[in-house]
C-alpha cells in the first residue's frame, strides 16, 4: 500500500491547567521531565519536512502551559508548514500574542466548555477560565487564521449549548461549532473518568439533533438539518480496508509528548519511536507494528453499522480491543437508526 506522512499531529504535553472531567488524556505535572525538549521538537519538525509532511497539528494537552511553546511554535511554523493549533483559550500572554501575530497558524482551535463562569467551575474546576477563554477570542479573531470553535458535550454543561453556540456564532469564521459528542474513554494514562460525566446516548440525540425533532414534528426538515443526521456518523469504508480504514498511519501521524509516533492519538499501545531511530524510520516500522484492526465481528453483522460513531481506535479505546463490542456507542447509533427512520422524506 502506498503511504505518505502528510499530516502530523504534534501532542507537545498532556499536562493542561484546567481540571475537565471528559479529559481522554490529562496528566499530572511530574510527567514533565519525560517531555520532550523543544530542540527534540524542532528536530522532529525538519525530519517530518524532509518527510514530505505538509500539515502540523500543534496540541496537547494545553501546548500554551509550556513556556518554550514560542520558541517552538515558531521554529516549526518557519519550516513552511501548514499549521493547526488547538488550545483552551486561558493561559494566552503577551509574548504568545507577539508570536502568532507574527506567525499566524492556518486554524485556530478553540474549546469552549460552557457558557459562564459557573459552568466553567463546575467542568474544567476553574471559574476564571471562561472569561480568559473570551479575551483570547477576541485576540483570535484579529488574526487572519480560520477561528474553529469545538466543544464537548457533558452532563455538566449540555444545559449551556446555546450559550456555546452564541460563542461559536460570535467568534467562529464559519459561524459554527464543533461539537464532540462521543466521549471516550481515557486513553494513554488519563487521570480522568469520561464515563462518569459523559450523556447518555439519548441526551446524545436528543441536545444534537433537537431541531431536527422538533421539524419531524412538524412535519417539516431544513436542507441543514438533514445533512447535520447525515454526517453525525464515520465514514465506514473501514470495515472493508486496509489498516484503521482512515488516514491513521496510511497519510497521517502523530508524535506523543514523550516521542512515540502512533497512527492515531487515539490509539496507545502501537507505536514506533522516531526519537530512537528517525522519524522516517518510525514511519517505515509503524505499520509493521499495527495489531490487525479487522474485521470486528459485532460491527460487521450490525444493523445500525452506517449510522455508527466507532472506529477501531475508538473501539480499544472503550473496550480494550479491536474485535471489542462498545455497548456505549452501540446504542448510541441505535438512537440515531430510530431516529433517521422516523423521517420519512430520507
Amino acid at each position: 500500500m502506498n503511504r505518505n506522512p502528510l499530516n502530523a499531529t504534534f501532542e507537545l504535553t498532556t499536562r493542561c491547567n484546567l481540571k475537565c472531567k471528559m479529559c481522554l488524556i490529562r496528566h499530572y505535572d511530574n510527567v514533565i521531565k519525560k517531555e520532550l525538549s523543544a530542540n527534540q521538537w524542532i528536530n522532529l519538525g525538519k525530519q517530518a519536512y524532509d518527510c514530505g509532511t505538509v500539515c502540523i497539528l500543534i496540541t496537547g494537552g494545553e501546548p500554551f502551559l509550556r513556556s518554550d511553546f514560542p520558541h517552538i511554535y515558531s521554529e516549526i511554523y518557519k519550516m513552511g508548514f501548514i499549521i493547526t493549533l488547538y488550545t483552551n483559550g486561558t493561559l494566552l500572554n503577551g509574548e504568545i500574542k507577539e508570536i502568532l501575530t507574527r506567525y499566524p497558524p492556518h486554524r485556530l482551535g478553540v474549546t469552549v466548555y460552557g457558557g459562564s463562569p459557573e459552568t466553567y467551575k463546575k467542568v474544567c474546576g476553574t471559574s476564571s477560565g471562561f472569561e480568559k477563554m473570551i479575551q483570547s477570542l477576541i485576540f483570535f479573531k484579529t488574526l487572519p487564521s480560520v477561528l474553529n470553535i469545538r466543544t464537548t458535550l457533558i452532563k455538566d454543561n449540555i444545559n449551556d449549548y446555546k450559550l456555546i453556540e452564541d460563542i461559536a456564532q460570535k467568534f467562529s469564521s464559519n459561524k459554527s461549532l464543533d461539537v464532540s459528542r462521543i466521549v471516550s474513554k481515557s486513553i494513554r494514562g488519563g487521570h480522568t473518568k469520561p464515563e462518569d460525566c459523559r450523556l447518555s446516548p439519548q441526551e446524545n440525540i436528543d441536545i444534537i439533533f433537537g431541531r431536527a425533532r422538533k421539524a419531524i414534528k412538524n412535519k417539516k426538515l431544513s436542507n441543514s438539518d438533514m445533512i447535520a443526521i447525515r454526517n453525525t456518523s464515520a465514514a465506514k469504508s473501514f470495515r472493508q480496508s486496509y489498516l484503521y480504514g482512515c488516514a491513521a498511519a496510511v497519510n497521517s501521524y502523530t508524535i506523543t509528548w514523550d516521542g512515540k509516533m502512533l497512527g492515531c492519538q487515539i490509539l496507545d499501545d502501537i507505536y514506533t519511536n522516531p526519537i530512537i531511530t528517525s522519524l522516517a524510520d518510525a514511519w517505515a516500522l509503524l505499520e509493521e507494528n499495527i495489531e490487525p484492526a479487522l474485521p470486528n465481528p459485532y460491527c460487521s453483522s450490525c444493523q445500525y453499522v452506517y449510522y455508527c460513531t466507532a472506529c477501531p481506535a475508538l473501539i480499544k479505546a472503550e473496550t480494550g480491543i479491536f474485535s471489542g463490542k462498545p455497548e456505549y456507542i452501540c446504542e448510541d447509533a441505535k438512537r440515531l437508526y430510530d431516529l433517521v427512520n422516523s423521517i420519512s422524506i430520507l
